[in-house]
C-alpha cells in the first residue's frame, strides 16, 4: 500500500469514527430525553406505604358543631381535585414528668420577669407574679404550656395606648418568646399573623387597620411540613400567641398570651395512606369531620378551595397528622381526617 492511500484510509477511518461518535452522543441523549418524558407522562408507581407507627390514634378534635350541621355548595374551580395517594405522619414526642420540671420552670420565669417561685395552683400548674406589673404567669410544669394574663383594671392606661407599627408589634413578640428560650426552629421559621384589637367596655374587639388599634395579637405559627401548612383549631388563633401594647419598651409590651407548643421529630416519620378528596368531602357532609370555623352568617357554606394540610390541636398528641382542609366564604373552615380508616382511630 502506498503512502497516499494509507492517507486516505486514515482519513476515512477519522471521518466515520467522528460521525459514529455524534450519532452515538445524539442517541444517547434522545434516549434519555425520552426516558424522561415517558416517566413524566407515566410516573413510576411509588412505593407502599410505610404505616411504621401502626394504626393512628384519633385527632384531638375541641368539642364544636359537627359538619353536618351546614349545607355545602362546591364551587372549587376544577371540582374536587386530585391528591397524593399518600403524605407522611411525624412522632411527636408525649411530655414526661421529671423531678427537674419545676426548676425549669422557675428559671423560665426568672428569664422572662416573674418570681422565680410559684404558687401551685394544681398538682402541675404553678402561678408565677411579675416583679413590677400586675401580671402574672401560669406554667404547666409537665408539658411547658404557658399562660400569661394582666390586670388591665389596675392599669387602665394601655387600653388608649397605640402601638407604633406592624414590625415593632413582631419584634416585641419574638424578643419576648427568645428571653424564655421559646422561639424554637419550627416557630422562628413560621410565619407571623396579626389580628388589630381595639379596647371596648366589653372585651377587645377586632379592628381592619393598625391605626385602630390599641393592641396587636401577634399569631406564630409553625412552618410549614413537606410544603403543607399547620392547621390550628381556630382560624384566627395560632397555638402560640402574644398581645402586644403601645408600649415601646419594658415589661407592659407583651401583657397577655398562651404557649401551646409541642414538638415535631422530623427524624421519625412515616408514610400512610390518605382518601380521595371525594372520599373526604362525603364524610365532611357526614359529620364526621371538625368545623374549626363557621360561616359568619347562615347555615350553607360555599367551599373555594380544599387543600391538605396537618393539623395541631395546641395539645398533646402524639402524631402530627394530615387533614383535608376545606376553606370557603364568610371565614368558612373545616377538616377531615386524611388517613384512610384502615389506619386511622385507634
Amino acid at each position: 500500500m502506498t503512502l497516499t492511500e494509507t492517507a486516505y484510509h486514515a482519513r476515512q477511518t477519522i471521518k466515520f469514527g467522528a460521525i459514529f461518535i455524534v450519532a452515538a452522543i445524539a442517541l444517547r441523549f434522545l434516549w434519555v430525553g425520552g426516558f424522561a418524558l415517558y416517566r413524566t407522562v407515566f410516573p413510576p408507581a411509588p412505593p407502599p406505604p410505610e404505616v411504621k407507627f401502626n394504626k393512628l390514634p384519633a385527632l384531638v378534635f375541641e368539642p364544636r358543631s359537627t359538619t353536618n350541621q351546614l349545607t355545602y355548595n362546591l364551587e372549587v374551580p376544577g371540582g374536587l381535585p386530585t391528591m397524593p395517594i399518600q403524605a407522611n405522619v411525624f412522632f411527636m414526642p408525649t411530655p414526661q414528668a421529671s423531678f427537674l420540671n419545676l426548676d425549669e420552670s422557675n428559671r423560665l420565669a426568672k428569664a422572662l420577669g416573674f418570681n422565680s417561685a410559684g404558687l401551685p395552683l394544681s398538682e402541675v400548674i404553678y402561678r408565677f407574679d411579675h416583679t413590677e406589673i400586675p401580671a402574672s404567669l401560669d406554667v404547666n410544669i409537665v408539658n411547658k404550656t404557658v399562660s400569661l394574663s394582666y390586670n388591665l383594671a389596675l392599669d387602665s392606661a394601655l387600653l388608649s395606648a397605640k402601638p407604633r407599627s406592624n414590625q415593632e408589634a413582631i419584634s416585641a413578640a419574638r424578643s419576648f418568646l427568645s428571653r424564655g428560650s421559646l422561639l424554637v426552629t419550627d416557630l422562628e421559621l413560621g410565619r407571623q399573623e396579626l389580628e388589630f384589637l381595639k379596647s371596648s367596655p366589653e372585651a377587645l374587639t377586632r379592628v381592619t387597620s393598625l391605626s385602630d388599634a390599641n393592641f396587636v395579637r401577634v399569631n406564630f405559627l409553625r412552618k410549614n411540613y413537606d410544603d403543607l401548612p399547620v392547621i390550628t383549631s381556630r382560624i384566627d388563633r395560632g397555638t402560640v400567641w402574644l398581645l402586644v401594647t403601645g408600649e415601646s419598651s419594658g415589661p407592659k409590651q407583651v401583657i397577655a398570651g398562651e404557649y401551646h407548643y409541642f414538638p415535631v421529630d422530623e427524624e421519625q416519620k412515616s408514610t400512610y395512606p390518605i382518601k380521595t378528596s371525594t372520599e373526604a368531602f362525603e364524610e365532611l357532609k357526614a359529620g364526621r369531620g371538625l368545623t374549626i370555623s363557621p360561616p359568619s352568617s347562615g347555615n350553607a357554606a360555599t367551599i373555594r378551595r380544599i387543600y391538605l394540610g396537618y393539623y395541631d390541636s395546641g395539645k398533646p398528641q402524639q402524631y402530627l397528622q394530615p387533614v383535608f382542609v376545606f376553606d370557603g366564604d364568610r371565614e368558612f373552615r373545616a377538616i377531615v381526617p386524611a388517613v384512610t380508616s384502615q389506619y386511622y382511630g385507634n
